[in-house]
């Protein structure tokens, strides 16, 4: 016989065990349930404290809107389109 907390704890593990079921089925993935995990695939810089906000600087250009004549200007001025350490992009 468990106790009221046991019992709790026990229909808690037996949600997350049917969620993790359903989750595997749904992406062929275990869900937090493989120690130790693969290593990421992905670069992931290192967050040191909450709202940290990381800059990198890139030669790939994103369009919001599909330019009309402005790429030949883009190539040309690419290099001073670098953002200083106190500029802040315009999103």
């Amino acid at each position: 016989m468990l106790s009221m907390p046991e019992y709790e704890k026990y229909n808690k593990m037996v949600r997350n065990r049917k969620f993790a079921q359903e989750y595997f089925k749904f992406t062929g993935r275990e869900y937090l349930t493989m120690y130790p995990r693969k290593q990421p695939i992905h670069f992931m810089w290192p967050a040191d404290y909450f709202g940290q906000v990381h800059w990198v600087t890139t030669k790939e250009t994103q369009f919001k809107t599909v330019p009309k004549n402005e790429i030949k200007m883009i190539q040309e001025t690419g290099l001073a389109r670098v953002l200083k350490d106190d500029e802040v992009s315009g999103t």
